[in-house]
């Protein structure tokens, strides 16, 4: 928000109606100067939003559900690329995700940086877990627990000389994760 604010606060508007860059600090909007637009996609949680406005309140204002984002500064969620480049209005988008193929298009990076819009993504968000899930899953494959489960779920066998024939140990193993 601060970018935006220095941005908004130093420099007269260009003539695409978005300011230029600044290096100006002003972490607060002056006076006189609008709040800036966050619009959310229909996918972000109400309990999100309302944090993102309580954090946010008297520097920007959440646009509500289904406003669209024609009218936003910046989005939050998973909005389609073609619909951000269609709203030129927006100066960032935050994509709650890892990937952000749909913004990696020749075309699309084209139109986004010729007014400055930034792409952000939520890559590490999740990183931990999903490592910690990789490695749960490589596990549970070597000691053959969904042999078991499904056992489990269908004849309530336990057979436990054809599990230990079939099921490994990592003793001594080497994994490589890329």
């Amino acid at each position: 928000l601060r970018d935006v604010y220095k941005r908004q606060a130093q420099d007269p508007p260009a003539a695409s109606g978005y300011p230029p860059r600044s290096t100006v600090h002003r972490p607060t909007p002056p006076n006189g100067t609008p709040p800036l637009q966050i619009g959310c996609d229909p996918a972000v949680p109400a309990d999100t939003r309302e944090r993102l406005t309580a954090a946010t309140a008297g520097r920007a204002t959440v646009l509500p559900p289904g406003s669209g984002i024609a009218d936003a500064d910046i989005v939050l969620g998973q909005p389609a690329a073609e619909t951000i480049v269609a709203a030129p209005r927006v100066r960032w988008v935050h994509v709650t995700a890892a990937g952000f193929t749909s913004f990696d298009r020749p075309e699309i990076r084209a139109a986004l940086n010729a007014r400055g819009t930034v792409v952000t993504n939520s890559s590490a968000v999740y990183a931990d877990a999903c490592a910690q899930h990789a490695l749960s899953l490589m596990l549970a494959a070597c000691r053959e627990l969904h042999a078991a489960h499904r056992h489990q779920l269908t004849d309530h066998a336990w057979p436990q000389d054809e599990l230990r024939r079939r099921a490994r140990v990592l003793t001594g193993a080497s994994v490589v994760l890329l």
